[in-house]
């Protein structure tokens, strides 16, 4: 469970770095663009995973 709440909480903060980085992207092609905040959960959510798998690697 805390290897969980651990990948969550460390692709919430790169989402957000993520985020500064590449800024208002999606959607991709459409002319009118997310809020902030819908970007931040869609860039965690494409990053949970591979932070889920890397802590258990390292874990």
């Amino acid at each position: 469970m805390g290897l969980i709440a651990l990948s969550i909480i460390l692709s919430l903060l790169l989402g957000s770095c993520l985020w500064l980085i590449i800024g208002d992207q999606l959607p991709i092609g459409g002319a009118d663009k997310w809020q902030p905040l819908n970007n931040i959960c869609c860039y965690a959510v494409l990053l949970v995973v591979p932070i889920y798998l890397l802590v258990f690697a390292v874990f």
